[in-house]
């Protein structure tokens, strides 16, 4: 085995000469007894043919050690050069794993890696051949790795074969669904729908009560209730209650219900859908995600909305690229919210403090963007009986630049005095103001107004203000004015 080894370090040797050795070569060994160090320096001196002296580690070129996991190690730092590491699992025989040492040793000082491989693995299949009688245990075998393999790295080829990839698995495609030209149905489960049941599409189906298909290429017409377990392309219309997957065209009921995305048109006093793309028109409308086109109802509910929504409530959970319409607007961001009372999660929220020439002084909360609401209290303390005003009012706000505005608004006040019995009195106003900021949270704003104010006495309490003329005498009083406006902003 021994000069197997040998001839082969000497066949490597002179098969490629890459580098030249230092001459003398200080040589190190730290191993804890398996290496044995002067059978090595004497195999080192034969094979490269240089003086090997021993060195401690700080002065040694070639170093040879064993770490913690058993792994043998083998460094050479030459002078000029960058450190070359090679790792090698040891073999069982003391004496073997010299002499492998000194041949990866041998190698590693000239530089030389892949000869070596080769030469060694068909010096070893020479080796491990098996005997005759009694059979000898094949030797363990001694692999060569980068040292990141061993650390954990990917295995080497020479350690083992790829694994061939699996073949993709490729889904079988679901049978087309059979659509009949006609069905009808007393109730589902007595009529057409006995046999198919949910199977079958219908070009046109018939609910003397009820019918039941499997989706809808045509039209449906049912007298109470109509179910479409899958998408409906057409008209599907249903005295109480429609129900249907995804929808493009008609759905109308009572209750009219998409289980999917609706393109098209949706009527009944309660609709519901997903993402809707047309028009939902009802007492209730629900959309469970965006709204392209128009929700027409009492209550709209909707994600984000581009289009509009015109009703007593209107809420979108996202922004509305458009108008919400109504009594009470609530969305997240909205193009323009004209209403009563609009509310927008990321909007501007900011304090005015004002005087007109109409003898009121007050306080205004502004909330919005573009458009904006407004609700505002404010007083008459120049009369003989003071007069207090509440009221909201709509604005359209435009930025010139980071600290000039424009706002043009309109409000609506009701007047309050100790006169309550004798009729209520109202005011009007339209007014546009230009505003400033001048420092960080602070600003200034004034412009001209327009006021009406309308009263069922003879004899109104508030007073017109220079300029006052009188619109209508008969009944109700309605007497206008102009007006000048002037406050401070705190943002």
């Amino acid at each position: 085995m021994r000069g197997l080894l040998l001839s082969v370090a000497l066949l490597a040797s002179s098969a490629t000469a890459h580098a030249q050795a230092p001459n003398p070569l200080p040589v190190h060994v730290e191993d804890g007894g398996s290496v044995e160090a002067a059978a090595l320096r004497e195999a080192l001196a034969d094979d490269l043919g240089v003086t090997v002296l021993e060195a401690s580690a700080e002065d040694a070129q070639l170093i040879v050690e064993r770490d913690s996991e058993g792994t043998l190690r083998l460094r050479v730092r030459l002078p000029g050069e960058d450190e070359r590491l090679r790792a090698m699992v040891s073999i069982e025989d003391g004496h073997e794993v010299t002499l492998a040492v000194a041949l990866i040793a041998a190698n590693l000082v000239r530089n030389e890696s892949s000869e070596l491989i080769a030469l060694l693995i068909a010096s070893r299949r020479v080796a491990v051949a098996p005997q005759p009688e009694p059979p000898e245990p094949e030797p363990p075998v001694v692999v060569f790795a980068p040292e990141a393999e061993l650390d954990g790295g990917p295995e080497s080829e020479l350690e083992r074969e790829p694994e061939p990839e699996p073949e993709p698995q490729i889904a079988p495609e679901p049978e087309p669904q059979i659509t009949d030209a006609f069905g009808m149905d007393f109730v589902p489960g007595l009529g057409s729908s006995t046999a198919y049941g949910a199977d079958h599409r219908r070009s046109l189906s018939i609910g003397v009560i009820g019918g039941l298909s499997g989706g809808i290429d045509g039209v449906a017409l049912s007298s109470v209730f109509d179910i479409a377990a899958g998408d409906v392309n057409g008209v599907q219309m249903a005295g109480v209650l429609a129900i249907a997957g995804p929808v493009s065209g008609l759905q109308s009921g009572l209750v009219s219900i998409s289980a999917g995305e609706f393109e098209g048109l949706q009527m009944g006093l309660v609709d519901v859908a997903g993402p809707v793309a047309g028009v939902q028109m009802g007492l209730v409308d629900v959309a469970g995600g965006d709204v392209e086109g128009l929700q027409l109802g009492l209550l709209n509910i909707a994600g984000g909305v581009r289009g509009a929504q015109i009703g007593l409530l209107n809420i979108a959970a996202g922004r509305v690229e458009g108008a919400q319409i109504g009594l009470l607007n609530i969305a997240e961001e909205a193009d323009a919210s004209i209403g009563l009372l609009s509310v927008q999660g990321r909007s501007e929220n900011h304090l005015r403090l004002f005087g007109e020439t109409s003898g009121l002084l007050g306080a205004e909360f502004v909330h919005g963007n573009t458009t904006r609401m407004i609700l505002s209290a404010a007083s008459q303390p120049f009369l003989e009986a003071p007069v207090a005003a509440l009221g909201v009012g709509l604005g359209l706000h435009i930025d010139f630049d980071e600290a000039l505005h424009l706002d043009v608004e309109t409000h609506a006040r009701v007047l309050l005095d100790d006169r309550l019995q004798d009729g209520p009195e109202s005011l009007m106003e339209l007014r546009v103001l230009f505003g400033g900021q001048l420092a960080d949270g602070f600003g200034l704003y004034g412009g001209i107004g327009y006021q009406l104010r309308w009263s069922g006495r003879r004899t109104p309490n508030m007073r017109a203000p220079i300029g006052a003329h009188v619109l209508s005498d008969s009944g109700t009083q309605v007497e206008a004015w102009p007006t000048l406006i002037a406050g401070i902003e705190l943002f």
